[in-house]
């Protein structure tokens, strides 16, 4: 099964990123409405292997703490446009995402290299004007909504 470990977001910010996918109307885009945060993709995992994952996770103890929507980004460049997504500010994130990939690292599931906060609001399929869209994004202003994780 294809696997991952992600944090939920509040309806608010589920709210918000609706409200900014409706600006999307330039080109062709794989919305989605599963928004969450990735901590670590780990692709296609036994039942057996989940069960290890889920054990090895259990062991993780963090507390509660805040993010906040940021700005509107894309990967893997404003040059060439696959993904549109929204970062999320807050230093315990990164600090959760560490403890998740040392733990996962224990059972020889390799670390990631990078790490960025954010929520996938948007694939791209195809993008007519580069510049029209990247100004259309630019106009977009993401409200600074605070959530707990």
């Amino acid at each position: 099964m294809r696997t991952f470990i992600a944090v939920d977001v509040s309806k608010e910010v589920k709210d918000e990123l609706l409200r900014i996918q409706e600006k999307l109307k330039f080109g062709i885009f794989k919305k989605t409405n599963d928004f969450h945060i990735t901590l670590k993709f780990l692709g296609e995992k036994t039942e057996d292997e989940v069960d290890k994952i889920i054990k090895k996770l259990s062991e993780i103890k963090f507390h509660s703490f805040t993010l906040k929507l940021s700005s509107i980004g894309v990967f893997p460049s404003r040059k060439f446009v696959r993904v549109v997504w929204v970062g999320t500010t807050g230093n315990a994130i990164n600090q959760l995402q560490r403890l998740v990939d040392d733990k996962l690292s224990e059972i020889g599931i390799k670390q990631e290299t990078q790490f960025l906060s954010h929520i996938t609001i948007a694939r791209v399929k195809k993008i007519g004007d580069l510049r029209e869209f990247l100004a259309l994004l630019d106009g977009i202003v993401v409200k600074p909504i605070t959530f707990e994780v």
